[in-house]
């Protein structure tokens, strides 16, 4: 994508930024869906690199919920 490598991943709002408009809504609904249930997340996206390309991403997570909460 054209991002510095980071040792703790790519910031979600870094992806969010680059995300193609028409996925938003399908990351939105990946990512309740996965705080709602605690179900992985597991989405396709559209997101562009630094020469302005369209790159398909694969969004993989869990949630992670801290117990006090």
């Amino acid at each position: 994508l054209g991002l510095a490598p980071r040792a703790e991943g790519l910031p979600a709002a870094d992806v969010a930024e680059r995300m193609h408009p028409d996925d938003r809504p399908l990351a939105r609904r990946a990512t309740d869906e996965a705080m709602r249930t605690r179900a992985p997340v597991d989405a396709e996206l559209r997101v562009s690199d630094a020469a302005g390309r369209w790159r398909r991403l694969l969004m993989r997570g869990v949630v992670e919920a801290d117990p006090a909460n």
